[in-house]
């Protein structure tokens, strides 16, 4: 009866603690017809329906999915409701909601989200006018596992488009507002029948550093990094630099450019913060990062079957990509010292993985 009692205790735990990190993990849901009411009710006594809104969903069972909520903490919420139906795409306006904390009388702020966006006229090379503000996007979706959103729309039958991606920056449980920062966009202005761009611009984000000078990594930003992720960043930052000559001066952990990146790394849409160590320096001090024998190379994966992270250690690698194998399949291909491959030691070695069933194998022997 004991043993029995001490399981169930140990369930009850690890239900909670499921939920806990549930939780913790950035959240897109659709809403209830009920929810997107009191939503839309509160948008109007504040002042913000401008009169354009259909406010799809309220009585369209076909419509109501497509209103989503970004959960991004316990009191920050952003709403992307459908708006209107456009001639081929949909269009979505974005909320700020936060919860104020009052046991007696739960109040809530809203305010609409405006968004960059390139103004485009006409069609030909000079088909781009500049950069102007949108409250609405059209066919817009989210991405939690980048923290990115994305819209796209098209005009003159769909031969001329343009793309726009946003980057979420966020501070949970600092009641700061939420913000998108425009991290990329294209323009296809030419009614050529080819998706070939004639511009496409992209945007340096916060931690890109052009003239290579290492920054703390205090600085790095951490807004969507998973547990393991961030637990990998601190063990680096008490461990990874060493000050042997001189104990009087600090040695602390840096980054050049971005050392976390985001992959998707199969065709069900299974996506990986990769560790690139070679990103990584020390300030007034030093590691063992960087060598004619790589840079260490890690990547942490979300596993949505089993709703668990696992840690992927590929070693010391030279250099890393990823390539699509016939046109579809995610292929991460290593460049590795030639010993891995019984060849000289100068020379590179080149293995092909692909990630099936929750492991990285070789391409040769699965086609």
């Amino acid at each position: 009866m004991k043993n029995f009692r001490n399981s169930f205790l140990i369930s009850i735990l690890l239900l909670f603690v499921s939920f806990a990190y549930s939780w913790a993990q950035l959240q897109v849901d659709s809403v209830s017809r009920e929810e997107l009411k009191k939503v839309i009710n509160l948008i109007q006594n504040k002042g913000l329906d401008d009169g354009m809104c259909e406010w799809r969903g309220l009585d369209s069972d076909t419509f109501l999915p497509e209103n989503k909520k970004i959960i991004l903490d316990k009191y920050t919420s952003i709403y992307q409701i459908h708006c209107y139906p456009g001639a081929s795409f949909a269009t979505y306006k974005f909320f700020t909601f936060i919860e104020i904390e009052d046991e007696i009388h739960p109040k809530y702020s809203v305010q609409l989200i405006e968004f960059p966006y390139p103004i485009v006229s006409g069609e030909g090379s000079d088909t781009l006018r500049g950069i102007g503000i949108t409250d609405h996007l059209s066919n817009a979706w989210f991405v939690s596992q980048t923290n990115e959103l994305h819209s796209s729309s098209g005009y003159r039958a769909g031969f001329i488009s343009t793309g726009v991606t946003y980057k979420l920056k966020f501070t949970p449980n600092k009641n700061f507002l939420p913000k998108f920062v425009l991290k990329e966009f294209d323009v296809d202005s030419i009614p050529d029948l080819t998706t070939f761009n004639n511009y496409e611009f992209r945007f340096f984000p916060k931690n890109k550093i052009l003239n290579q000078d290492p920054q703390p990594i205090e600085n790095l930003d951490k807004f969507g990094l998973w547990d393991m992720t961030l637990e990998l960043i601190n063990y680096e930052k008490k461990n990874g630099c060493k000050r042997p000559f001189n104990e009087s001066i600090k040695s602390t952990l840096g980054f050049v450019d971005n050392p976390i990146s985001y992959e998707l790394i199969d065709v069900r849409q299974t996506f990986a913060q990769v560790i690139d160590y070679s990103k990584f320096r020390c300030i007034n001090g030093y590691n063992d990062y960087s060598g004619t024998e790589g840079n260490s190379l890690k990547l942490v994966v979300f596993d949505n079957d089993v709703n668990q992270e696992k840690l992927f250690d590929f070693g010391l690698v030279r250099s890393w990509n990823f390539q699509r194998y016939k046109q579809e399949i995610p292929l991460l291909i290593l460049s590795l010292n030639g010993l891995s491959c019984n060849k000289s030691s100068y020379r590179n070695c080149f293995v092909s993985l692909v990630y099936q069933e929750g492991e990285f194998v070789s391409l040769l022997d699965n086609y």
